[in-house]
């Protein structure tokens, strides 16, 4: 099942794009990131279809206190052109809530944050430690030169990047002047590393997707706050995780791929649940060992 909404998404780098250029929609989903995540949407009936893969619905299964959990970033576009280039795109998805400053960079957490899911990684000012397996993408030098570095007539190949221009990938996630409670999150430029063929600099390459055509850009990676059977992202003001876009253009406020953008996104909520039964078949067994061998 997919997510009904699509996103409208503003292009990070302007002078690559004519400020006419026509909305294209793209519209981005998490879909379950591997099988433990699956098994534990199936085995505790919060989604009885879940497949590594496949989009989640709205509500995500997600493990105890200090587990970690796993979630692709897909994205669709419908563009009539047929491809489109997605010139360094930011990315920004919400976690939580603070009190900041529009822009603000690392704002801490204060009294009215929820503390219920956190990126993965062991340095928490590094959140680009959440973010793995970027996709392998044909590779542009540009918006509208397509990149055979070595003029072989094959199209290059290239390995999506997560760019960390400033100290830290965590900004507020919503515009406006003044400080007020507003939503923080992941935020990072997506670059493509060249990789086929190989010898070439790493420089900062565009990257196209074709059009109808899912794609996983990377995986996002979470570590649980949450105890059993506690839920996150249902009450009023509870972020869940949230992909948002912002007609802003920059990293501090936008979830930016192509065209002009309305500030909206998809929003997940989650249930803590308990270990998969392969999990409590393995701690059922090492309690028995343990009682054999006293």
């Amino acid at each position: 099942m997919r997510l009904s909404g699509l996103i409208l998404l503003v292009v990070a780098t302007p002078w690559l794009v004519s400020a006419q250029a026509p909305a294209i929609p793209i519209r981005m989903w998490f879909a379950y990131g591997d099988e433990a995540s699956a098994q534990r949407a199936r085995a505790s009936g919060v989604d009885p279809s879940a497949a590594v893969g496949r989009e989640i619905a709205g509500r995500l299964a997600v493990p105890t206190s200090g587990r970690a959990f796993k979630v692709q970033f897909w994205c669709e576009m419908s563009n009539p052109a047929g491809v489109a280039e997605l010139a360094l795109p930011s990315i920004n998805v919400a976690f939580d809530r603070t009190f900041c400053g529009d822009a603000n960079q690392n704002p801490p957490l204060n009294s009215q944050s929820f503390r219920k899911v956190r990126p993965a990684g062991a340095n928490q000012n590094n959140y680009l430690e959440a973010f793995s397996n970027g996709a392998i993408v044909p590779a542009w030098r540009n918006a509208n030169t397509i990149s055979d570095l070595d003029n072989n007539g094959v199209q290059d190949t290239a390995q999506i990047d997560y760019l960390q221009r400033l100290p830290s990938a965590w900004r507020q996630g919503t515009q406006g002047l003044g400080e007020s409670l507003r939503p923080v999150g992941l935020a990072t430029y997506l670059g493509a590393r060249i990789i086929d063929p190989p010898g070439f600099p790493n420089g900062l390459y565009a990257f196209k997707i074709p059009n109808a055509t899912p794609m996983r850009l990377f995986d996002l990676n979470w570590v649980s706050m949450m105890s059993l059977a506690d839920t996150y992202g249902t009450k009023t003001g509870e972020t869940g995780l949230t992909i948002t876009a912002s007609p802003q253009i920059g990293l501090a406020n936008s979830t930016s791929i192509i065209g002009s953008s309305a500030h909206t996104g998809a929003k997940y909520s989650l249930v803590a649940v308990a270990p998969e039964p392969n999990g409590l078949l393995a701690l059922a067994a090492s309690i028995l060992l343990a009682r054999r061998r006293r």
